[in-house]
């Protein structure tokens, strides 16, 4: 079954996830303090902010029963969304850094915060090349590749946005960057994970 709306639950609710996800992945704040900004947000207080142990201020940027999402300081963001996996639910969540260009990693966990391997594997440089002649100079001369990841959870299809340009000179020889892809897209199918759209 297509993933065309994430039908969460009261239970699987991004709210929920957010109060139960690991401190390591949201810059050591705790459940108390997320579970604040949550009722800071309910209350109409969206512009409140949270003190991380890092020394960034912390804030929610959205949250809905399918998404949560967070800046928790300058140039760094997460979010958390809920994905229908057979007979559960699975978060998926995306880490984005500027570095200063964004450069974005999905990392799925089930219930119980487990690391989900089956259902989404990083792209390899080849694959954002434009066809199979220009793989092996797409591999030759990018030296690894940056992009920035959105997910719509109400289709379920994940974009991968290229922006390593700002790293490529455009002096170089050969230019490389007509030969790749300028995003990647791919749509979450229950059961089977992100499949690349052709």
């Amino acid at each position: 079954m297509t993933c065309t709306a994430v039908a969460a639950s009261a239970q699987s609710s991004a709210a929920k996830a957010l109060v139960g996800v690991p401190s390591t992945l949201v810059s050591g704040l705790s459940s108390s303090q997320l579970a604040d900004l949550i009722d800071y947000w309910e209350a109409g207080l969206q512009t409140h902010t949270l003190l991380t142990p890092l020394g960034d201020n912390a804030r929610l940027l959205e949250l809905t029963n399918e998404v949560a999402r967070l800046e928790l300081g300058p140039g760094s963001f997460t979010e958390l969304v809920m994905l229908p996996w057979k007979n559960d639910t699975l978060t998926a969540v995306v880490t984005t850094v500027e570095t200063p260009a964004r450069d974005s990693h999905l990392t799925l966990y089930d219930s119980r915060w487990r690391p989900v391997k089956s259902g989404w594997k990083e792209p390899k440089l080849a694959d954002w090349a434009i066809d199979k002649r220009s793989r092996e100079t797409v591999e030759a001369n990018v030296p690894f590749m940056l992009a920035e990841y959105s997910l719509d959870p109400k289709t379920g299809v994940l974009t991968l946005t290229r922006t390593i340009d700002s790293w490529l000179s455009k002096d170089a020889r050969p230019d490389v960057r007509p030969l790749m892809f300028n995003e990647l897209k791919y749509r979450w199918i229950d059961g089977k994970g992100f499949v690349r759209e052709k």
